[in-house]
Order: structure tokens, then C-alpha cells, then sequence
């Protein structure tokens, strides 16, 4: 369990970052990212578990200007006391096999996209979110949401 002002478990900025086969439990941060902060950077986030994150905005994820890649990503029992449970702002992400459940954020219960965000998400399940606006997805200025195969 890690606690800090940003990415609870890990924070990277302006880097490659490779993440396979990992558990984040419990992990809290008092600004951006409960258990992930990433600032500029290429990441692969492969079979990853985040459970019980939270954090201001990006209850569990904070990523800006870069690139997201998830396969195998769970977040389950996170809280974002702002702005989604994954906060996007700029650059690009995709989500494989993505499942977010029993989580809570402000606005955008499981993904806040900002500004100019270009997001993919398929094959994916998004159970007992909630938020007070967009219970699942939020979608700032200039953003795209591309969603297909997804309950």
C-alpha cells in the first residue's frame, strides 16, 4: 500500500513503462492517480490488477499527453473523489479485455477523457459504476471515445 500526492504506487514522467502480471492493492493518492501516475509516457499495461485505489482525479490511472496501452487491465472498489477512475487528458489509450466494477468517481465513473484524449476501448465490461455525471464514460473538449464490444 503506498500513499502520496501522485501515483499511489507508481509514478513516471516522460518514460517507457512496461507493467505485466502485477497487483496493485490499496494504493491512495491525495492529487492525481491512486495507484498510477503518468506524465508523458509510453505504457503497456499487461494482466494488471488495481484494487481498492484512490485518488483526486484518476482514482486509479492519471495520464497525460502519452500513450496508454492496457490488455488485461481489472480496476474494482476504486474512488476518485474529482474527476474518473482513469483521468485522460491529451495523447492516446487503448483498453483490451478492460473491466471496471464497484467503482466511484465525481465525473466519469470509469474513464474521464479531457482534452484532445483519442480512446479505444473493446471487448470490455463496466459493472456498478457510478458518478455524478457520465456513470461510465466522460468526454471533455476535442476528445474521441471509440467503444465497441463492450457490456
Amino acid at each position: 500500500m503506498g500513499t502520496i500526492n501522485g501515483g499511489g504506487a507508481v509514478y513516471s514522467n516522460n518514460s517507457t513503462v512496461n507493467i505485466e502480471s502485477v497487483d496493485f492493492i490499496g494504493n491512495t493518492s491525495g492529487y492525481y492517480g491512486g495507484a498510477l501516475k503518468l506524465d508523458e509516457c509510453v505504457t503497456t499495461l499487461k494482466d494488471v490488477n488495481i484494487m481498492g485505489a484512490s485518488g483526486g482525479t484518476g482514482g486509479a490511472i492519471y495520464a497525460s499527453r502519452g500513450e496508454l496501452n492496457a490488455e488485461s487491465l481489472t480496476i474494482e472498489g476504486a474512488t476518485g473523489s474529482l474527476n474518473g477512475i482513469i483521468y485522460l487528458t491529451g495523447g492516446k489509450a487503448t483498453f483490451d479485455k478492460f473491466t471496471v466494477k464497484d467503482s466511484f468517481a465525481v465525473n466519469g465513473g470509469v474513464l474521464y477523457a479531457s482534452t484532445n484524449a483519442d480512446v479505444t476501448i473493446k471487448n470490455s465490461e463496466f459493472t456498478g459504476n457510478s458518478a455524478n455525471n457520465g456513470g461510465a464514460i466522460y468526454a471533455g473538449a476535442q476528445s474521441s471515445i471509440n467503444v465497441s464490444n463492450t457490456k
